[in-house]
């Protein structure tokens, strides 16, 4: 429910801000450019190793990574800072 909910605020986001709807978009299709320039994407493993790195540059990695080596959990106080749990996954 809060995944679905936090999709509905992107989209919305992105509906009504055409500034932000261009950044997102232009660092996509750089990261396709840089990335995947002469890539063949008829094969499984280039197709999910592009759009893992579409979503590591679009929600920020450095939280997963932070999730995957041993914290429970990673939120924002009031002011956007990040506050992580320490704990095993």
């Amino acid at each position: 429910m809060l995944f679905r909910l936090a999709r509905r605020i992107f989209r919305m986001a992105l509906t009504v801000d055409d500034g932000l709807r261009i950044g997102y978009q232009a660092n996509v299709a750089m990261l396709l450019y840089d990335r995947y320039n002469n890539a063949d994407f008829s094969d499984h493993d280039t197709r999910n190793k592009a759009a893992n790195d579409i979503l590591n540059l679009v929600f920020d990695a450095k939280y997963r990574a932070l999730y995957l080596n041993g914290y429970k959990s990673v939120c924002h106080n009031g002011g956007g800072v990040p506050v992580v749990e320490a704990g095993p996954p």
